[in-house]
């Protein structure tokens, strides 16, 4: 290999680690940024009480009998089929 081509290749070696470098330091600062907004997001929730809402209106709706998938596959499965 030459002279040149060996500085070459070194140099643009060179400038691709630090592209690579620059991209993975970008990479962890923008995780960290949606880390903090969904922590602060969390945290609004918690304060006024909407998520404990949120949840009991959810674990009302799965618990409710009407919404059960048991029940509905069963009705399903003795209802007659009606002609169109």
């Amino acid at each position: 290999m030459e002279f040149w081509t060996f500085l070459t290749v070194v140099i643009l070696a060179g400038i691709g680690l630090e592209a690579y470098r620059v991209h993975v330091k970008g990479k962890k600062a923008q995780g960290g940024a949606n880390l903090a907004d969904i922590e602060a997001r969390l945290a609004a929730l918690e304060a006024d009480g909407a998520l404990e809402d949120r949840v009991r209106t959810l674990e009302a709706i799965v618990t409710d009998a009407r919404y059960q998938l048991d029940s509905e596959i069963k009705s399903l499965d003795g209802a007659p089929r009606q002609a169109d």
